[in-house]
């Protein structure tokens, strides 16, 4: 979540993070930082 230059597209969900489609940039920061590997852009 720190890495994302629009820190108000991801939330904690009740199990995990969630991405706001809406808001999110499309940079990969995110996926980059995923300890889990868990975020895929397509």
């Amino acid at each position: 979540m720190s890495a994302c230059p629009a820190a108000e597209a991801i939330d904690m969900g009740e199990l995990h993070y969630e991405i706001d489609a809406g808001k999110c940039l499309e940079c990969g920061a995110c996926a980059a930082q995923c300890p889990a590997e868990a975020i895929v852009q397509e």
